[in-house]
């Protein structure tokens, strides 16, 4: 019995340990690649080229020209999605009610694999053909079958966007 558990305790430090090791050794390239990838969804959104060093300050970076750049988490079905956002305001037009425009890109998600698709910009254009609708106009968006929750995170992520935004903008000044 004693041999048992004694042999049980010590494969699972050596897994331990393994897992450790591995981890490691990996952590600086796995970041890399994520870095890498986000930059690319950036770049992607913004149409031109983003400059070398990103500052971010409190999970949002850019500027009132170019626009704002956003991590954001909203809980999904079966948990968190994580999201990358542009949101743009258009100075030039004063007057209309919806001058924001919003992009979204989900980066990390667990949600039901065939239902949850269509968030995965990569699997399915659902999302990048939403690219530049008002906030208000992501409000407005039809639930998918079988989506709900989800659905719900992607309007819940663009409300919260517009607030981090305008919290953001009443703290720093605008650097142009």
């Amino acid at each position: 019995m004693y041999r048992t558990v004694a042999a049980l305790i010590l494969i699972g430090a050596a897994c331990g340990t393994l897992l450790y090791g591995i981890n490691a050794q990996t952590y600086g390239e796995i970041e890399k690649n994520r870095t890498q990838k986000a930059r690319e969804i950036m770049r992607s959104l913004l149409k031109q080229p983003l400059p070398d060093k990103i500052q971010w300050v409190e999970g949002i970076s850019g500027s009132c020209t170019q626009g704002y750049f956003l991590k954001r988490i909203e809980n999904g079905y079966s948990g968190p999605i994580n999201f990358f956002a542009l949101y743009q305001q258009d100075a030039s037009s004063e007057g209309v009610s919806n001058p924001e425009r919003l992009s979204l890109r989900v980066t990390r998600h667990q949600e039901t694999p065939g239902i949850g698709d269509f968030i995965d910009h990569e699997r399915d254009s659902y999302l990048p053909d939403q690219d530049g609708q008002s906030v208000a106009q992501w409000q407005e968006l039809d639930n998918i079958v079988g989506a709900t929750i989800t659905h719900r995170a992607i309007k819940k992520a663009a409300q919260n966007i517009q607030l981090a935004v305008k919290y953001h903008q009443e703290q720093y000044a605008c650097v142009e």
